[in-house]
């Protein structure tokens, strides 16, 4: 199940929450299917851990090399151990390191920050209030209509449409925002490129948000750990 693919990985990140915590040590008593998945996934996470692809490849062309009658039994057991290695990494890459489960497991939604109770409500509060119960479509259309835009309809803007999987619109208004919504719809419009695959572009935007030294720390290490993901030299076993 996804939710069991991405709470096993933040176990195993090292970025799980208390109450998910709780949770997980909760699935790992009570449920087997549970087990079996977070047993699956510590396999294929030890074998990235021990060895990276090049590594393995290193490994492989000792092969290669002439090799006494003594010597062969023992490489004939090393060598069944790099293709089970090489299938434990190919599994994990495909499993983990797709574009569509790193995008999954990077992004959240966001909540209201702007609403103000109380007071005559304004376009924006009616634009939130459907953001609010997830009505993504309505609220994106309210949102357009507020002339001129600003860095707050242009950002809600543009989360609606990141909830809608509309990654093309989401980057034409997350792109626009400056101010005080910078690092977060900077960080959500590398995940927008992300979701179509182009992932140079996100890659560039991450680097530029990292670097900065205005740049909040959470979505600092946020962007660090999703740059990571896309950098790492597992991915070329995705197929």
């Amino acid at each position: 199940m996804e939710n069991y693919e991405t709470l096993i990985e933040k176990y195993f990140d090292g970025v799980i929450s208390p109450d998910e915590l709780t949770l997980y040590k909760k699935l790992y008593a009570q449920d087997e299917n549970f087990r079996k998945e977070v047993a699956l996934f510590e396999a294929a996470h030890n074998v990235a851990n021990a060895q990276t692809l090049a590594d393995l490849k290193d490994q492989i062309r000792q092969f290669d090399k002439p090799i006494d009658k003594q010597s062969y039994g023992w490489l004939k057991y090393a060598a069944s151990l790099l293709i089970v290695g090489a299938a434990g990494l190919i599994l994990y890459a495909n499993w983990q390191l797709t574009e569509s489960k790193i995008y999954r497991s990077s992004y959240s939604s966001v909540p209201d920050y702007v609403t103000v109770l109380g007071g005559e409500k304004s376009l924006v509060d009616s634009a939130m209030e459907y953001y609010n119960t997830q009505q993504f479509e309505k609220a994106a259309k309210v949102f357009q209509t507020i002339q001129p835009a600003n860095d707050t309809t242009l950002f809600y803007g543009g989360m609606c449409f990141m909830e809608l999987s509309e990654p093309e619109k989401a980057i034409e208004n997350l792109g626009k925002v400056k101010g005080m919504w910078f690092d977060i719809a900077q960080y959500n419009l590398a995940l927008a490129y992300l979701n179509l695959k182009q992932n140079e572009k996100a890659e560039n935007v991450l680097s530029k948000l990292i670097e900065s030294n205005s740049t909040d720390e959470v979505i600092k290490r946020k962007g660090q750990k999703l740059l990571n993901k896309l950098r790492n030299p597992l991915r070329k076993l995705v197929f």
